[in-house]
């Protein structure tokens, strides 16, 4: 297996992102990491970090040539057909290598997509984001799985083959979403694409409401260009595969507004007394919604007390979405380009101690012995 991490100016996470795959149970295994012309103390950090373990490898670009360019060079130098990518700011659990690579090698898969979860909940806008991240791997993309229509393979920890990824073309660098567009091509191909539950990786969440906003306007002008570069080539899909790119283009181009203004009709309709079927049949929709998520929380185990802050998520998250959804969609429509604004890094997820329980320093020290 070979693990690719592209890496722009990741000085405080990386070596912690670093370490816990060293500490992965999967052998043989190789670490490719692409520093995509840091100016920080990135480089700094994996040279030591190569020294000390030869399965580290580390590739330095002169210059800044973005994330799509640095997993294409990650991929070529792969000395390995299994590819796994992983975000700089992503902590993976020690079986996380295994799980996510069971399907390619059980000949069960041709690409898998891992358990992306939220490794920073100690801001209430990171909490509500974990409660999104749960309900929307474990409702959408485990049906989207069943029924071979996955449209995103998340870059934050998905497994391809080397020859998949070279044949479909390698990563995309004409759109902000590179995993949607590469997922796209794939099922082009007729590839299966599934979802591994099992493999749980951490990933670090915007902490203010800017972030967030900045974060999720590249992720929806992302899949819009995807979506624009891919929807004349719909011809000949099979039928769970039209439906994903379907339900892609609902998502990105027509849900946000309706939502909001669906809650906004529901809210103005109750205060006036006046139609009030409509904020009944909101309210019936949206615990529907809500009873599932709960499901979700009992079925996997996640921790309940997140589920207090349901209702403000519910309720917050249509408001919010139409604010990087109209941002996206006059970049798209006027093809002005979009600054990347990578989020600040803060390293919470791996001083949390997130992966079954380990702290930091038993992170370091178990990474120190193998």
């Amino acid at each position: 297996m070979s693990v690719i991490v592209p890496a722009l100016n990741e000085e405080v996470v990386i070596g912690a992102t670093i370490r816990a795959l060293l500490i992965s149970d999967y052998s043989p295994l190789e670490i490719i990491v692409v520093d995509d012309g840091s100016s920080d103390g990135t480089t700094d950090v994996l040279s030591r970090m190569a020294f000390e373990d030869p399965r580290l490898t580390c590739i330095r670009l002169p210059l800044t040539m973005g994330k799509s360019h640095a997993l294409n060079e990650g991929v070529a130098k792969a000395r390995h057909d299994l590819i796994v990518t992983v975000d700089a700011d992503t902590i993976v659990d020690s079986d996380f290598i295994r799980a996510i690579s069971a399907p390619l090698c059980e000949g069960t898969a041709d690409a898998v997509a891992g358990n992306i979860k939220v490794g920073n909940k100690g801001h209430i806008i990171t909490l509500l984001q974990s409660i999104e991240y749960i309900s929307s791997q474990d409702l959408k993309r485990a049906f989207q799985s069943s029924r071979q229509m996955i449209t995103t393979l998340p870059g934050a920890g998905s497994a391809y083959r080397k020859t998949d990824i070279l044949l479909a073309g390698g990563f995309s660098d004409v759109t902000r979403a590179e995993d949607t567009e590469l997922t796209l091509r794939l099922g082009q191909k007729d590839l299966r694409l599934v979802y591994c539950p099992q493999a749980v990786a951490r990933t670090e969440a915007p902490t203010t409401l800017q972030a967030l906003f900045r974060q999720r306007r590249r992720w929806n002008l992302g899949n819009m260009q995807s979506i624009g570069m891919h929807i004349g080539k719909l011809g000949g899909l099979r039928t769970g595969q039209v439906a994903g790119y379907l339900l892609l283009f609902f998502e990105n181009f027509i849900g946000p507004p309706i939502q909001c203004a669906a809650l906004l009709l529901a809210i103005v309709a109750l205060s006036t007394s006046q139609f009030l079927l409509l904020p009944w049949c909101y309210g019936v929709i949206t615990l529907a919604y809500g009873s599932a998520v709960v499901a979700t929380y009992y079925r996997t185990g996640e921790g309940l007390r997140e589920l207090m802050w349901l209702p403000l998520m519910l309720f917050a998250r249509p408001l919010f979405a139409i604010a990087p959804y109209t941002a996206a969609l006059w970049h798209y429509f006027r093809r002005c380009p979009a600054g990347w604004h990578k989020l600040d890094r803060t390293g919470e997820v791996a001083l949390s101690g997130v992966e079954c329980g380990q702290s930091c320093d038993e992170v370091t020290s178990l990474a120190s012995s193998k």
